[in-house]
């Protein structure tokens, strides 16, 4: 049942009357509670991998993938409900499994490639844990990604190609972390690894980008099916801030001091830097003052009316949102 806090309004009398404002209700409250766990959990088992041996290594691989895209879903819940999960898991999930399965049996569009059998049981030669790695990273930087330009007066219209772009770039440089580890570890292995990114150069090229095409039909979708509802304005929450910046800053910092990668520390780094720091840079934007009718500004002058304490146009803030498009978890 979904509960209700007060504001301000006039009542018929023209006095100052209560009024309700919906507040997230007890499911709502409990995917975010699961979701925040979940993404502890997520961090807690990435710091554990480095010091592992090869064998728990790959167990620790397909726990995390499973809970970090546990942790996205039920994020989607929250702020979402159902429509956003099963989005987030048709978008990820189906359209990542499926160029999966298309490039295993093909070559296209990554290049050739096999799974060598570490990462569980399989489905027409990919492993069932490898759609949900598409699901966990989808997430994340979807909603990351439409904090772009949160500083400036952009149109929703805008925002969403922004999202939609940010979004591609962030999932498709993911996996220039992602790939040499899992190639290190044994997960799979490629025909042809050549020619490569410089620093990157046992995943090939052809790679890196079957990701960015994927990665925009992938992102493209959860757009399509999900974008409608979630503003790009709105805040993303904390646990979406958590998963992104670890993804980010853990991939960095695991690179260059653990598995003694520093060119895959710099090209990943970089790569999804392209999207972190313009995302920061709005944020800190976001959160200089601005006065009422200021361009740039959410809010509009206070009507002259001298008995009138509402703004003109509207109403105060609604419970749990954030106006400069922050990280406030709702």
């Amino acid at each position: 049942m979904t509960g209700a806090a007060t504001r301000p309004g006039r009542s018929r009398r023209g006095g100052l009357a209560p009024r309700a404002t919906p507040t997230p209700g007890a499911g709502a409250r409990t995917a975010g509670i699961a979701a925040a766990v979940l993404a502890v959990a997520t961090v807690g088992l990435q710091i554990a991998y480095p010091p592992s041996s090869p064998a728990t290594r790959s167990t620790l691989s397909v726990v995390t993938v499973l809970v970090f895209a546990a942790a996205g879903v039920a994020d989607a819940l929250r702020v979402g409900g159902v429509r956003a999960a099963g989005g987030l898991l048709a978008s990820g999930a189906v359209l990542g499994g499926a160029a999966e399965v298309l490039g295993v049996h093909t070559g296209w569009p990554f290049g050739a490639y096999a799974y060598t059998g570490t990462l569980g049981p399989q489905a027409l030669g990919v492993p069932l844990v490898v759609p949900l790695a598409w699901t966990m990273a989808t997430w994340p930087a979807w909603r990351v990604a439409g904090l772009i330009g949160a500083g400036a007066s952009l149109g929703r219209r805008s925002r969403r190609w922004l999202r939609w772009l940010g979004g591609t770039w962030a999932l498709a440089s993911w996996d220039l972390f992602l790939d040499p580890q899992m190639v290190a570890g044994g997960h799979w292995r490629w025909l042809h690894p050549r020619p490569a990114l410089p620093g990157v150069d046992a995943i090939p090229l052809s790679n890196d980008l079957g990701w960015l095409l994927t990665a925009a039909v992938v992102v493209g979708a959860l757009e399509a099916l999900v974008g409608r509802r979630l503003d790009p304005a709105d805040p993303p929450g904390l646990v979406v801030g958590l998963l992104a910046g670890w993804t980010w800053i853990g991939g960095i910092v695991a690179n260059a001091a653990f598995f003694h990668r520093p060119g895959v520390a710099l090209v990943g780094g970089v790569a999804m830097g392209l999207v972190a720091i313009p995302v920061i840079q709005g944020q800190l934007a976001g959160r200089r003052p601005r006065a009422p009718g200021e361009r740039g500004s959410r809010l509009r002058p206070a009507a002259a009316h001298p008995l009138s304490r509402r703004p003109s146009g509207g109403a105060a803030a609604t419970h749990g949102e954030d106006r400069r498009g922050g990280w406030e978890s709702r």
